[in-house]
């Protein structure tokens, strides 16, 4: 399988897709900063992904997505692909 450079992608498909091995984590404000140093100093590529604000997740400052649609697309999407 080929792999789409990440500028070619949306950024949902991007941080969502399964092309690959990743972990999303949630780190507080105050946290942040520890968290990449810890990450920084192992090597481990990470990308920011956005703020969770309330019930919503912003992506980049450009897409936001509730956590209930998270969740919804999260337990649906097998049945949804195999009713096409």
């Amino acid at each position: 399988m080929i792999l789409k450079p990440k500028y070619l992608i949306s950024d949902i498909e991007y941080f969502f897709s399964e092309d690959q091995g990743r972990y999303l984590i949630e780190v507080t404000k105050k946290d942040l900063k520890k968290v990449t140093n810890l990450l920084d100093k192992n090597a481990a590529h990470y990308d920011e992904l956005g703020v969770i604000n309330a019930d919503q997740l912003y992506i980049n400052e450009k897409s936001k997505i509730t956590i209930d649609e998270l969740k919804s697309s999260n337990t649906s999407w097998l049945n949804n692909y195999m009713d096409n």
